[in-house]
């Protein structure tokens, strides 16, 4: 019998407590009193506990098959206003339909993300007992420290540009560039330019810029183009967009998305100048060549992500962050 695994009892008995209590440490009940949680998982590391998963599987099978309480509510973190883009739109009816998938009831929490807006977002989790919460994309890409996530699980679909502790699902932007990569191989593009804004490189952590010079050095055998940085009021940009254009002559662009595009075109037909081959690194199902960056299934992601830690207990901001990167699809356009 040496090699038996330790059981709850002896765990119970080691450490002087009662064996539901053991069960409850090894559940990561928060109700318990952290010296006793240090007491039973010194006690259970002595004997040589070691989790059975796939019991801890079967429980959870259990749990999910009694009737549905407080706990079947998962909330969503959205902008104040409605969402601008398709992308974004896409994204939440991913997320929607799989917590619904999943058996959860889904509470919007509409915010502006301003201190008073999300102190009232941390009285209603709480009141409501809500143990999961969603961060869906924002116009502000800077993370929100009022938040008071100790006792609710956090899962973001946004890329903050500042550092922020949170477990995030994402396009695999590096991926989706690659695909840009083959599409201008494709065009024998010999002068490509990228268009940027100031904080999209830092989100995509240098994705575009990378990819480019990738393609300038290894490909063309040259300096890549200077990426132009979409920034500044309409007439501002025009002046710089003509001038960039001008001086590097680019015979294809990659561009952001869609909204760009149809900028660059109005730009450059209104000047007399004809339109180079456009690849969009973020395609909205428009009729131009890009990456379908697939938001919904980024959505169906995250929930499956958020639900997975509030089955294991695991919430407030987490020690060690995990980012899951979801791969986008090239799309030729409906023209094609």
């Amino acid at each position: 019998m040496k090699n038996r695994q330790p059981s709850l009892r002896d765990i119970a008995e080691k450490s002087g407590v009662h064996q539901s209590t053991v069960s409850r440490v090894l559940k990561n009940d928060p109700r318990i009193s952290a010296a006793t949680v240090e007491k039973v998982r010194k006690a259970a590391g002595e004997l040589g506990y070691v989790p059975d998963p796939q019991l801890g599987k079967l429980m959870a099978h259990m749990r999910a098959m009694r009737e549905k309480s407080f706990e079947s509510v998962v909330g969503f973190l959205l902008p104040e206003k409605p969402y601008p883009d398709v992308f974004a739109r896409e994204l939440l009816k991913g997320s929607e339909a799989r917590a619904k998938e999943l058996g959860y009831v889904v509470n919007r929490f509409p915010s502006d993300m301003s201190p008073e807006s999300l102190r009232t977002v941390n009285r209603v989790v709480k009141a409501r007992g809500i143990e999961g919460l969603l961060l869906l994309p924002r116009v502000s890409n800077t993370p929100p420290p009022e938040l008071e996530m100790d006792a609710v699980t956090v899962v973001s679909v946004t890329s903050y540009t500042e550092p922020f502790a949170v477990h995030e699902v994402l396009p695999d932007h590096v991926q989706n560039m690659e695909l840009v990569r083959q599409a201008l191989e494709r065009q024998g593009a010999k002068r490509p330019g990228l268009i940027s804004w100031p904080d999209l490189d830092r989100r995509q952590r240098q994705a575009g810029p990378r990819m480019m010079y990738q393609y300038a050095y290894e490909t063309l055998k040259k300096t890549p183009l200077p990426t132009m940085i979409w920034q500044g009021g309409d007439e501002e940009i025009e002046a710089a967009f003509l001038r960039w254009f001008r001086k590097n002559k680019p015979d294809a662009l990659v561009l952001p998305n869609p909204v760009i595009h149809k900028a660059v075109c109005r730009i450059l037909q209104a000047m007399g100048e004809s339109v180079p081959a456009c690849f969009a690194s973020a395609l909205y199902g428009e009729d131009l060549p890009g990456v379908d960056q697939q938001p919904e299934e980024i959505g169906r992601a995250a929930v499956d992500m958020l639900t997975a830690h509030m089955q294991r207990n695991e919430k407030g901001w987490p020690r060690i962050t995990k980012h899951m990167l979801i791969p986008g699809c090239w799309s030729s356009g409906f023209s094609a």
